[in-house]
């Protein structure tokens, strides 16, 4: 594409910084307060209350996977037009001065390398069909029980101006338009797509989320991402991923960008969650649906809207609705699958005969979603646990610790890790 820029330790090829923002004219909601844990905290968003709308709404495509898989070729890609809302300006917007946003690590957009390795090979473009029509987004595989999920945005599974599911959507992982091989890591059909009702309803872009379910196991091939619900947004770092169209030039939908991004606060004018915005962040059409990854690796929203036609000061933001309640009941809902059960291991702690009265156990585990321990000593009851988790005056006699995990969704491990130690002559 021509795009300048330099390569960095990180392995991406860095584009110049965007410019400071202009006078803005739309209106956030104040942010709750700081999550210590940063980009893989669990903290919640005292701001994320879901009134109605949380069902899910689904669409099983008509067209067979195999006949879809066969009717994309290279001209369809490369004549297919970006898929996105264009919301009207009209109400206040507070952000950052930019004295405070260059004390931020968020750089921007950059041009990631290796796109075909992991994790980055779980980012790609979605391709789909409105009657004859033919249109892009973007994708990320998550991690799933059935290892076969997307996430994207709503508007890249259901037109609310026609009323009508898409069909014949098709992915391409590491998808590169301007090479040979368009897909090299094979195009992955779709069986089924789901939504919220308050997106079909209304078209709310507070509830733009959107998931497909694949006919085949991808992420056995690719791996995938995690996902993470319930994060305070407040200054947190992502790694936006998608295909942009818009502006042209530097961006023309053939090649995967990416953008530094970190939260700049709410849109207190799309419903509730409020969506949030992040920057900066200058892709536009074509991206949609592309992943927020934090910096712990979890996906925590989708490209979903911007104002730079209504607005060309906010040309720099890119907004993406609240991963809360209703994105996890998406992600829950039985035809998608949930998550893969989480798993713990005991990595250190006593076992065998002891001659002291306090123990202390390091354990670690992983999961779809952050997880949360829970630990028991003897037959008392499980309770919240963190690694390392010390025990002390002991008595003499027999002990056995257990440890379990928990995700965001409720998944437990499947049973506990345990060890069995013995005290024979503590001493205090």
């Amino acid at each position: 594409m021509g795009l300048p820029g330099r390569v960095s330790k990180d392995r991406v090829v860095r584009f110049p910084a965007l410019a400071c923002f202009g006078l803005l004219t739309l209106a956030l909601l104040a942010l709750p307060a700081a999550d210590p844990a940063g980009g893989s905290g669990i903290s919640s968003d005292p701001g994320s209350s879901l009134s109605r709308g949380t069902d899910v709404v689904w669409h099983e495509l008509r067209t067979r996977p195999e006949v879809t898989a066969a009717s994309w070729e290279k001209s369809d890609f490369l004549s297919a037009e970006p898929m996105q809302p264009e919301p009207a300006a009209g109400a206040l917007f507070d952000l950052p001065t930019p004295g405070a946003a260059q004390n931020s690590a968020a750089e921007g957009a950059f041009l990631p390398t290796d796109t075909e390795e992991y994790p980055l090979r779980t980012n790609g473009k979605i391709f789909f069909r409105l009657g004859a029509d033919e249109f892009q987004c973007s994708g990320t595989v998550v991690s799933s029980a059935g290892r076969n999920v997307l996430f994207t945005a709503g508007h890249c599974v259901y037109d609310v101006e026609s009323g009508r599911y898409v069909d014949q959507l098709i992915f391409i992982p590491a998808y590169k338009g301007a090479g040979p091989d368009q897909s090299p890591l094979g195009a992955w059909p779709a069986t089924a797509v789901f939504t919220s009702s308050s997106y079909v309803a209304s078209g709310a872009l507070s509830h733009d989320i959107g998931v497909v379910v694949l006919e085949d196991r991808i992420q056995d091939t690719l791996g995938a991402r995690r996902i993470a619900f319930n994060l305070n947004p407040e200054g947190r770092q992502f790694n936006i991923y998608g295909y942009p169209v818009e502006p042209d030039p530097p961006y023309d939908g053939e090649t995967m960008v990416g953008c530094s991004s970190e939260t700049r606060g709410r849109d207190s004018t799309k419903g509730s969650p409020p969506p949030i915005a992040a920057g900066p962040c200058d892709m536009r059409g074509g991206s949609s649906g592309g992943g927020w990854i934090t910096s712990g690796g979890y996906l925590n929203s989708v490209v979903s809207y911007g104002y730079c036609e209504s607005t060309p000061s906010l040309c720099g933001l890119t907004f993406g609705p609240y991963f809360g309640d209703q994105a996890r009941s998406i992600y829950t809902f039985p035809a998608v699958g949930g998550s893969l059960s989480p798993t713990v291991a005991i990595d250190s702690g006593p076992r065998g005969r002891i001659s002291r009265s306090t123990a202390t156990f390091r354990f670690r585990g992983s999961g779809s979603t952050p997880i949360r321990f829970r630990c028991r000593l003897n037959q008392r009851s499980f309770v919240n646990c963190d690694s390392p988790t010390t025990f002390r005056r002991l008595r003499s006699g027999r002990h056995i610790f257990r440890v379990r995990a928990a995700d965001q969704t409720g998944k437990i491990s499947q049973g506990a890790a345990s060890r069995y130690f013995r005290v024979t002559r503590p001493r205090r």
